[in-house]
């Protein structure tokens, strides 16, 4: 439930004698099992609300009550940086200690956050030297960019059903879309339990690195993973760690936004088939990673 980068920052900070355990669940969380584990570890348990590639979205109440119910005691963090601006987040009624978002996900700054916590919890400074941030991060503070996310969240909240209306309606066309037109196609994540603006599709006999350079060329951004690893060629590390590893070499990460237009779905849709018949003629293959556009173009595969 930890997303990569969380879970590395956690990871250089355990210090010496410290450890960290990752799960990932799928479809449905054990809860059960997780709270016996959670008798066992230690002092914080960080969930994410939702996943940034399966586009699955989770009960972090039901997680949280499992944790309590086993170690009452344990901070607990989520991370609702992917949820944040699809679903109500809502830190009471969810009863974590810790939570994190970010503004760029409601179309804010990017570099500005939230770490929201409980009035009583006491926490460290990242670094000593200033009071700037009521002392828990020196430095001047950005205030433009601070200034700008406040704006973006309060117009998220007030759209929020507009905008995750559309959304849904384009992913659900996206989705009839792929299955209709494409052969061979497969969705990864949870089709109930999802966020609502995320696919992660497979396409069997595909070399996803090609699929993204073929797309890439037509002006889609698409990503093999998560959107941060967009310019890299690795394989969805989600569905790796779930054992699913034939389907992570052929996994695109489908995400839309209140932006993006039906008109644009379609045009996807249009150019996707013949795209995904092309890289299967040549037999998807995968060594193409240091392989320019205009070479595939004269190879025939883009």
């Amino acid at each position: 439930l930890l997303s990569g980068d969380l879970y590395a920052v956690i990871g250089d900070s355990t210090g010496e004698g410290g450890w960290v355990t990752r799960f990932y669940f799928e479809p449905l969380i054990p809860w059960m099992w997780f709270g016996a584990f959670v008798m066992c570890a230690g002092g914080l348990v960080s969930l994410a609300a939702a996943n940034h590639e399966l586009g699955n979205r989770y009960d972090v109440p039901g997680i949280v009550a499992a944790v309590r119910s086993a170690a009452p005691r344990v901070w607990i963090h989520c991370d609702a940086v992917q949820a944040f601006g699809k679903l109500p987040v809502d830190f009471a009624a969810w009863g974590v200690d810790l939570l994190s978002v970010s503004s760029h996900k409601v179309h804010g700054p990017q570099g500005a956050g939230a770490l929201v916590h409980r009035r009583a919890q006491e926490l460290e400074a990242l670094w000593g030297g200033g009071s700037q941030e009521r002392g828990r991060r020196v430095g001047t503070e950005a205030v433009l960019a601070l200034h700008g996310f406040g704006v973006a969240a309060e117009l998220a909240a007030a759209e929020l059903e507009t905008r995750t209306g559309h959304v849904r309606e384009l992913r659900a066309r996206l989705l009839a879309g792929l299955r209709r037109a494409v052969p061979g196609v497969t969705i990864a994540g949870d089709l109930e339990c999802e966020l609502g603006n995320t696919l992660l599709a497979c396409f069997a006999g595909c070399s996803a690195e090609l699929l993204v350079i073929n797309l890439d060329l037509e002006g889609f951004a698409v990503s093999t993973g998560a959107a941060c690893n967009s310019g890299t060629f690795a394989a969805s590390k989600v569905l790796t760690a779930l054992g699913r590893d034939e389907q992570a070499g052929s996994a695109l990460r489908l995400s839309l936004g209140p932006g993006n237009t039906a008109a644009e779905v379609d045009v996807l849709l249009e150019r996707l088939p013949a795209i995904v018949a092309r890289v299967r003629e040549h037999g998807g293959s995968k060594d193409c990673a240091a392989v320019s556009g205009d070479d595939l173009r004269r190879a025939g595969v883009a």
